[in-house]
């Protein structure tokens, strides 16, 4: 059961963090703890809401894959955004660390069938250990390539195909 699940999580947090619990400061032991239990299920359940709001589901590129073509077209739109970020990172970044950060990106998506945990930490983890550089520009770069992701999908859904060269923005030029 899910809700078992949840009891056993919060339960093992709670045990985690006991030895934050004060006796001298005059709170009671199981108000204290119902405290810490109510907040870290609200923290969870935002976090878990966010992540639900800030993920596109892939059925948006459902249009065109039909039956068991499906694993192939995606697969197609894959090696084509590959592709296209490849031709464009020097386009989109001008710091070393940033393209470096880019080309490691571009990579993991290369290598997207020998990789077995698609966790965001541990891709995260994989991306520093090939880059050497800090989360933070990572997410930088990431956050570069997702404003991207949408309006390729859009052409790869429209034409059939992502166009190689990022097209300039001439108020910018």
């Amino acid at each position: 059961d899910v809700y078992i699940d949840v009891k056993q999580e919060v339960l093992s947090f709670l045990v985690m963090n006991i030895h934050k619990y004060d006796h001298t400061k005059g709170s009671k032991a199981f108000s204290y703890f119902s405290v810490v239990a109510k907040n870290y299920l609200i923290l969870h359940n935002n976090a878990n809401y966010k992540r639900y709001c800030s993920h596109t589901n892939v059925d948006v590129l459902n249009s065109k894959a039909v039956g068991g073509n499906r694993k192939e077209y995606f697969s197609d739109f894959t090696d084509e955004l590959v592709d296209y970020l490849e031709n464009n990172i020097s386009n989109m970044f001008k710091s070393k660390k940033d393209i470096s950060v880019a080309y490691a990106l571009v990579e993991l998506m290369k290598r997207r069938h020998e990789i077995e945990n698609f966790n965001k930490k541990a891709l995260y983890i994989l991306i520093r250990e090939m880059t050497d550089i800090e989360t933070s520009y990572i997410t930088k770069v990431v956050n570069v390539f997702k404003k991207e992701y949408q309006s390729l999908v859009n052409q790869f859904e429209t034409i059939g195909y992502i166009s190689k060269n990022k097209k300039k923005n001439r108020f910018f030029d």
